[in-house]
């Protein structure tokens, strides 16, 4: 889902708490399951959807670093 809202809400709407908190809760919803068998396509969308939000709020593309 944050993948599509990523791409659909506005600058605004991107940087509203609630969208921050999901972003951030799916973050750590992945790296608690590290360790454990995951479905490789909602692992997917759940990652391209962070890197989409990473690029509009912050600007930066391309893996951290």
């Amino acid at each position: 889902m944050l993948e599509w809202l990523a791409l659909a809400l506005t600058d605004a709407e991107l940087r509203e708490p609630w969208v921050e908190n999901a972003a951030s809760t799916l973050s750590v919803m992945i790296l608690e399951n590290q360790n454990n068998a995951l479905d490789g396509g909602a692992l997917y969308h759940a990652v391209h959807g962070l890197y989409i939000y990473r690029a509009r709020a912050f600007g930066v593309a391309g893996p951290a670093g």
